[in-house]
C-alpha cells in the first residue's frame, strides 16, 4: 500500500477526495428519491419513470456543456452556480412532490435538476495531473475515485431507504439538496480547486473534446461499459429474486461493490510496466470473464461468490479507463471529455437496463445476465482494435497542464 501512502501524504488530497465523495453523493441518492417521490405522488410507476428518464437525460445533455465551460472559465465559476441552483431546485422539487404536483410538473423539474447536477467528477478527474504529474500516481489516484464511486452508488440507496423508512421521499431529496450543496462548497474551498486555472486557449478549429478520435474510442467503450452495468443491475436483481426473494438482491450488489472496492485497491498500489493505453482492452477482458460464471449461478451461494468475482476486476478496469482518458485529452479539453464520458455512462446504463428488462420478461434472466459480459468483451474488442488511435491521441504526462 506505499503507492497509496505517497498518494494521499501529498498536501490536500485526503480532503480534495473527501470532499468530492461528499459532493458526489446527491448522485447515489437522488435517483431512487425521484422515483419513489412521483411514484407517491402520482400513484403512477409510468411517471416516476419518465421523471428519472428526464433527470438522467437532462444531465446527459448537459454536463459535456458545463465541462467545456468549466475548461475554459474555471471549475469553480460552474461548480458555484450549479450547486446553489441544483440544491434550490431539488428542494422545490421536493416541495413540489410533498404538494402532489401534477405528473407532468414533476418530470419537467426532474429534467431541469438534472441540468444544473455540477459536474464535481468530471472537475476532480480533469484535476489529478495537475495535483499528480506522475502517471504512476494518477493511476492510485484513479483507483481511490473508482472505489469512491462505489462507495456513492451503494450508500446513496441504503440512504434513501433509511430516510424513506423514518420520513419520506421528499426528505431524502432534501438530503440530497445538502450533500450538494455543502459538498461542493467544501470541494471549491480545497487548495488545490482553488489554485486550479482555467485550461490553455484552445487552439482555432478545435471546438469540442469529441472531434479527437482517441476521445470517440474511448467514448464507445464508457458507452458500453454502461450498458454492461445496466444488464448487470437488473439482471442480478431479477436473478435474485429467484432465488430467494428481493432482499436477495441488495446483498448481491454489495458483494459486487466490495469485490471491486478490494480489486481497485489492489490494483492501484501496485506498479505497471505497461502503460495505461496497454493494458486498457486486457482489464474489460477480465471484467467479461469474471462476470460470465454469474449467468449460470444457480444458487444464492453460488450467485454470491460470482458477484463478488464479478466486482473484483471492475474498478481496475474503470480506473484503467480514467487514466487512458487523462492521457489521450489535452489540457484545453480534459474537463469536457471526462464531461463526456460520464454522459456516456448515464445513456450506456440506460440503454442496458431497458434490454435487460426485455431479456428477462421475454428469454429469461440468464439472457440478461450473459448479455452483460457480452458487452464488455465487445468494449474489449473495440478497444484493442482501436489501439493504434488510442496511441497516437495520447499527450505528454500531466496533460499539458
Amino acid at each position: 500500500m506505499l503507492a497509496y501512502r505517497q498518494v494521499l501524504a501529498v498536501p490536500g488530497l485526503p480532503r480534495l477526495l473527501a470532499t468530492a465523495l461528499a459532493a458526489r453523493m446527491p448522485m447515489g441518492v437522488t435517483t431512487l428519491a425521484i422515483l419513489v417521490a412521483v411514484r407517491e405522488a402520482t400513484g403512477s410507476f409510468a411517471l416516476a419513470g419518465a421523471a428519472v428518464a428526464a433527470y438522467s437525460a437532462a444531465s446527459a445533455v448537459a454536463l459535456p456543456f458545463l465541462g467545456g465551460v468549466a475548461d475554459r472559465r474555471g471549475r469553480r465559476q460552474v461548480l458555484l452556480p450549479c450547486a446553489l441552483l441544483h440544491s434550490g431546485l431539488l428542494l422545490a422539487f421536493a416541495l413540489a412532490a410533498r404538494l402532489g404536483a401534477p405528473g407532468a410538473a414533476l418530470v419537467g423539474a426532474a429534467a431541469l435538476v438534472g441540468a444544473t447536477l455540477p459536474p464535481v467528477s468530471a472537475c476532480l478527474r480533469s484535476l489529478w495531473p495537475q495535483v499528480l504529474p506522475a502517471p504512476e500516481q494518477r493511476q492510485s489516484a484513479y483507483a481511490l475515485d473508482a472505489i469512491a464511486q462505489e462507495v456513492v452508488f451503494v450508500s446513496g440507496p441504503l440512504l434513501v431507504a433509511l430516510i424513506v423508512a423514518v420520513a419520506a421521499a421528499p426528505e431524502a431529496l432534501a438530503a440530497a439538496a445538502g450533500f450538494a450543496l455543502a459538498g461542493t462548497l467544501a470541494f471549491v474551498a480545497v487548495p488545490a480547486v482553488r489554485r486550479a486555472r482555467p485550461a490553455p486557449r484552445r487552439p482555432a478549429g478545435r471546438r469540442s473534446a469529441v472531434s479527437l478520435s482517441a476521445l470517440r474510442t474511448v467514448l464507445v467503450a464508457v458507452l458500453l461499459t454502461g450498458v454492461y452495468w445496466g444488464l448487470l443491475q437488473v439482471g442480478i436483481s431479477a436473478r435474485a429474486v429467484e432465488l430467494s426473494g428481493a432482499g436477495l438482491a441488495g446483498v448481491l450488489l454489495a458483494l459486487f461493490s466490495a469485490g471491486s472496492f478490494a480489486g481497485g485497491l489492489w490494483y492501484g498500489a501496485r506498479s505497471w510496466r505497461a502503460g495505461a493505453v496497454a493494458r486498457y482492452a486486457a482489464a474489460f477482458a477480465a471484467v467479461a470473464a469474471a462476470t460470465a460464471p454469474l449467468a449460470v449461478a444457480d444458487g444464492a451461494l453460488t450467485a454470491a461468490l460470482c458477484a463478488l468475482l464479478a466486482g473484483s476486476a471492475f474498478a481496475p478496469a474503470v480506473s484503467t479507463e480514467f487514466l487512458v482518458l487523462s492521457e489521450i485529452a489535452p489540457a484545453e479539453l480534459l474537463t469536457e471529455a471526462f464531461a463526456w464520458a460520464s454522459s456516456a455512462m448515464v445513456l450506456g446504463v440506460a440503454a442496458g437496463s431497458v434490454t435487460a428488462g426485455w431479456l428477462t420478461d421475454h428469454v429469461g434472466v440468464a439472457a440478461a445476465l450473459a448479455a452483460a459480459p457480452a458487452a464488455i468483451a465487445l468494449a474489449a474488442a473495440w478497444i484493442a482494435l482501436r489501439r493504434d488511435a488510442l496511441a497516437v491521441g495520447s499527450v505528454p504526462a500531466g496533460g499539458g497542464m
